[in-house]
């Protein structure tokens, strides 16, 4: 979630960020595997119900519907949560590369 909202912040489109969402479901098993090697991270893990770490686009499609219901985006979300528009453009500037 905290990638979609950088992204989202940066600019780029719903549809691009649900799709980067999604391959992250092929990579699951890699990641549930290394918090699993993890006793503390396992033992927690084991108490929460296995469809908690799907993947799907329908999740992302509504965290991004209520980010903009709720606030305007994750730009106008950031600037009320206290971070200057100058930070979000710097990010903008770190993480973008230059339009021809």
């Amino acid at each position: 979630m905290l990638a979609a909202l950088v992204l989202d912040i940066v600019g780029v489109d719903p549809d691009a960020i649900v799709a980067d969402y999604v391959i992250t479901a092929g990579r699951m098993e890699l990641i549930l595997g290394r918090y699993q090697a993890d006793p503390g991270f396992a033992e927690r893990m084991a108490t929460v119900p296995a469809n908690r770490f799907s993947v799907e686009a329908q999740s992302m499609e509504r965290f991004l519907a209520e980010l903009y219901n709720r606030f305007g985006g994750g730009r106008a979300w950031a600037v009320a949560a206290g971070v200057a528009p100058e930070s979000l453009d710097r990010v903008e500037d770190l993480l973008l590369e230059p339009r021809p």
